[in-house]
Parts: C-alpha cells; structure tokens; sequence
C-alpha cells in the first residue's frame, strides 16, 4: 500500500456590495494549514482590516443580529473546516475554508 501524499487548500472567498475577491494558501503540513486558517480567521475579526470584525461580532466575541457564523473545524479531514461569517441583509460574506488535496 502507498501513503497518499497530501497538500492543504486554504480559501477566502469574500464578497461586499460593490467588490469581491479569492484569495489562497497551499500548506504542506495540517500543523501549518491550520495555523494559517486561524490567522486568517483572526484577520477577518480584526475591525481594522475587515468588514466582519468591525460588524458582525460583538465586543463579547458574540455574533450580532443581522449576521451568521457557520464554522466547522475538522482536524481528521473527515470534512472541510470552514469559517463562514454573512450579512443576513445584504449578501455581503467572508467564506474560509481549510481542504486536504490528495496528491498524485
């Protein structure tokens, strides 16, 4: 039997009224996918750099009215980890996702 080789697929997806944008990031370990999965997590709650950290989340790390936080972390890849913050109102959306890619 062969050990499948893998690689790590981080995604941010986003969108606001009037832009959008995907970004990525290719990991060789789970130890560095997820570390950069949580930085980029960690990026969109700062109000500084993101829509999502300025609205979406109260001072008590609660989500506020009018937003959604889907989130999943999965550390046996049975599934894709994600972090998904949306605007109930108006569509806006910062979507991430942490994907083991199978090598061949």
């Amino acid at each position: 039997m062969v050990n499948k080789q893998y690689v790590y697929l981080i995604t941010l997806d986003w969108a606001t009224e009037d832009d959008k944008g995907f970004e990525f990031d290719i990991c060789s370990t789970p130890k560095k996918a997820f570390e950069t999965f949580r930085k980029r997590i960690k990026a969109e709650k700062n109000p500084n750099k993101s829509w999502v950290g300025e609205e979406a989340f109260a001072e008590d790390g609660s989500v506020n009215k009018g937003y959604t936080l889907d989130a999943l972390e999965d550390h046996i890849f049975s599934q894709s980890s994600r972090w998904c913050v949306s605007d109930d109102t108006n569509g806006r959306f910062s979507d991430i996702y942490l994907k083991r890619v199978p090598l061949k």
